[in-house]
């Protein structure tokens, strides 16, 4: 089972749970979930990931019950940070490798040098830099 599987079935999880505890409960949990799915990825990169996705979902106008189907979105970072990445299961937007880009560009020293070049090959394939 690959890392995005467990992160799913952590979804999952709340997901069966959800609306007992109320929304921040939920939205920490998730955040809980997806911060331990990320593995060797730097703290500050992957709470900014979750932030777009938090600041996306509020501007988005769904109802609080479709905020932990939202956040399966969020595989598509898993499996990219764990060089996995497959447009064909869960896909990132055009402005999500253009958000991508900006972020590595500040903690870039910091990361693992296989999941940068990974994750940056990704990048320059789809034309962002």
């Amino acid at each position: 089972m690959n890392m995005s599987e467990r992160f799913y079935r952590g979804l999952d999880k709340i997901a069966g749970r959800s609306g007992t505890a109320g929304l921040a409960a939920t939205v920490e949990e998730v955040r809980g979930v997806f911060e331990g799915s990320m593995g060797r990825v730097p703290e500050t990169l992957v709470r900014s990931v979750y932030l777009r996705f938090l600041d996306g979902f509020n501007k988005s106008g769904k109802p609080e019950a479709e905020f932990v189907p939202s956040a399966y979105d969020l595989g598509a970072y898993v499996d990219l940070f764990w060089m996995e990445y497959d447009e064909n299961c869960r896909k990132l937007a055009d402005e999500d490798w253009t958000f991508l880009r900006d972020e590595l560009s500040s903690c870039a020293g910091s990361m693992d040098m296989d999941i940068l070049t990974y994750v940056m090959t990704q990048i320059v394939d789809r034309g962002k830099i």
